[in-house]
């Protein structure tokens, strides 16, 4: 994707499934969040101007990280707060990246 410039919609809101997620932009971060007890996607713009690939994969991971709590295959890992396992067979994963290339193409790009 670097041979082309990606262009892609900062949306307000991106609904997952049943749930409508509050997207919050934050230009001094480089990194992402959800939060899943408050319906929110955080996503840190910073390098947006010369990297906006790496500002998308950010998107696309937070986006993908809320369709697992959704489906119910993301688990917490032992005592760490921040780590977590995915546990799915292939029909689960067929169906993660079939809602996600739905949320990507109709949410998304522009």
């Amino acid at each position: 994707m670097k041979n082309k410039e990606l262009k892609f919609k900062l949306p307000k809101k991106i609904r997952i499934l049943n749930v409508t997620f509050k997207v919050d932009y934050n230009k001094s971060e480089g990194g992402g969040f959800f939060d899943f007890g408050e319906n929110t996607i955080g996503i840190g713009t910073k390098h947006l101007d010369r990297d906006p690939e790496a500002v998308f994969e950010i998107f696309v991971h937070e986006i993908g990280e809320a369709i697992h709590c959704l489906l119910n295959t993301r688990y917490q890992a032992g005592g760490n707060e921040r780590d977590y396992v995915f546990v799915q067979d292939h029909k689960q994963f067929q169906n993660h990246i079939t809602i996600l290339s739905g949320i990507i193409h109709e949410q998304l790009l522009k």
